[in-house]
């Protein structure tokens, strides 16, 4: 394994009894979750960020992982965080949300979920081809636009390229976590960028329609799909932060 990038390396914040679990996305790390994290941690929350297997290092080293490495890496923190503290929420960005919803859905005790961009339909041409790219090239270079540019000028570490193996892993995740979803019994807040660039909207409703707890969909009007790096991330730290503290209110 390579060396983990300085600024990939994962962060906990100590608060109180009411945990969060932030969960970055595909490629990336926990660099992208710092901003929303600092805001939780202003309200007394502890936040754990941690780094996925095959994160923040090398496009390689993740394709030698599999969805089931990056589950059981949050499943794990998941379950010691629960013993240390009183209440637990897994917030997810992206892939993050994939798996924010598998854990919710096979622990028991979450006390709520909040998905961000979480891609059960993605857009972009891989997906057909990525069966086969697998075997002719199995890394595929990212579209590097100006905003891509700027979230890296502000210490956001994230691979350029896609491993199509760990891509095609994340796609079973996405199968996976659909058939899940009706025992998701927790509240969830789903967040879904209207201008999102790499998930398709109706995610978002595939996602409301079939959880079993309560569940609100915020619609993000001016956000790409990072959108904790985007212009409406103190609205989402305030809607997440105005969730916890309802349902930990509806519970006592």
């Amino acid at each position: 394994m390579a060396d983990i990038h300085p600024q990939a390396r994962p962060f906990f914040l100590k608060g109180g009894p009411v945990t969060c679990l932030l969960i970055h996305g595909f490629t990336t790390s926990p660099s992208e979750m710092r901003h929303l994290g600092e805001k939780l941690h202003e309200e007394g929350f502890t936040v754990s960020a941690p780094l996925l297997p095959g994160h923040g290092s090398t496009p390689e080293d993740l394709n030698r992982t599999t969805w089931w490495d990056w589950y059981g890496a949050v499943k794990e923190e998941a379950q010691k965080l629960d013993d240390s503290y009183r209440q637990l929420y897994l917030i997810g960005l992206s892939m993050g949300g994939l798996l924010a919803l598998k854990t919710a859905a096979d622990l028991e005790g979450v006390a709520g979920v909040a998905t961000i961009n979480t891609p059960i339909y993605l857009k972009g041409y891989l997906i057909p081809f990525a069966p086969i790219l697998k075997f002719v090239k199995p890394y595929v270079p990212k579209k590097i636009d100006e905003n891509y540019r700027e979230m890296k000028k502000r210490e956001r570490f994230a691979y350029d390229d896609i491993p199509v193996k760990a891509f095609l892993s994340m796609r079973q995740l996405t199968k996976m976590v659909v058939r899940s979803l009706k025992k998701v019994v927790a509240p969830v807040l789903i967040f879904q960028s209207e201008e999102d660039e790499s998930v398709e909207k109706k995610s978002a409703l595939v996602i409301r329609d079939q959880v079993t707890g309560d569940k609100r969909l915020v619609w993000l009007q001016k956000s790409s799909h990072v959108a904790t790096m985007g212009p409406e991330i103190d609205f989402i730290s305030q809607e997440i932060i105005g969730f916890i503290k309802q349902n930990n209110d509806n519970n006592q």
